[in-house]
């Protein structure tokens, strides 16, 4: 890395930041689906609140654990070089987008808890959206060292994408956007946009699946 010129713990901070976040996501899953086997579930749907709050709870308290481990892995990086050189305009969107991640990596796999509702089958599959969305990123190596057939799919995934806003508030470097204009700003929009279209999407399928649930 050092011979490409990348300062390699500024590089590499947000990924493991993001990796963070996934397993944040994991442990949710496990916990929903255990939920559901033991009647949690059945208890709370007889309840008169609304049918999203199951799910929004659920975020909510997985995404203060977040946060706590997004603050853990800043001050251990710092140990190790890493120096967050933006404004505090950065440091606000780079919180932003660590929100948007595991507001939207919890309600995935919300989803998956309640498609398959067995904590035992929940632990041995949900590693597989984790496995590929991060080896086929940018996070931990640049996009061109990846082969030029894979090289559009690595570099606009939202895993990636999310990476490189990352970066760009964090680091003052020259990093150019994969939508053009000023890196900070284009990268996180874009990554915005990512999360919160996801999100939008995951949550519409997590609350039906609630719905059904029996």
């Amino acid at each position: 890395m050092a011979a490409q010129g990348i300062n390699y713990i500024q590089y590499l901070t947000p990924i493991i930041n993001l990796q963070a976040l996934f397993f944040s996501g994991l442990g949710s899953a496990l916990m929903l689906a255990k939920d559901i086997e033991t009647g949690m579930m059945t208890r709370c749907r007889a309840m008169p609140i609304a049918r999203v709050a199951v799910i929004a709870g659920l975020v909510l308290a997985y995404m203060v654990r977040a946060l706590l481990a997004t603050a853990v892995l800043l001050v251990v990086a710092y140990g190790f070089g890493f120096r967050f050189q933006g404004t505090l305009l950065d440091a606000i969107g780079y919180l932003t987008l660590v929100i948007a991640f595991t507001a939207t990596c919890i309600t995935g796999y919300s989803v998956l808890a309640l498609k398959l509702r067995n904590p035992t089958l929940v632990d041995a599959v949900a590693i597989i959206p984790y496995t590929p969305l991060l080896l086929l990123s940018n996070g931990f190596s640049p996009t061109e060292n990846f082969p030029s057939w894979l090289q559009p799919i690595v570099r606009y995934q939202p895993v990636s994408v999310t990476c490189d806003a990352l970066r760009a508030l964090s680091t003052k470097a020259n990093l150019e956007s994969t939508i053009g204009g000023d890196a900070s700003l284009s990268l996180f929009l874009l990554s915005l946009s990512w999360l919160l279209g996801l999100l939008l999407l995951l949550g519409w399928w997590s609350t039906r699946l609630y719905r059904k649930l029996s």
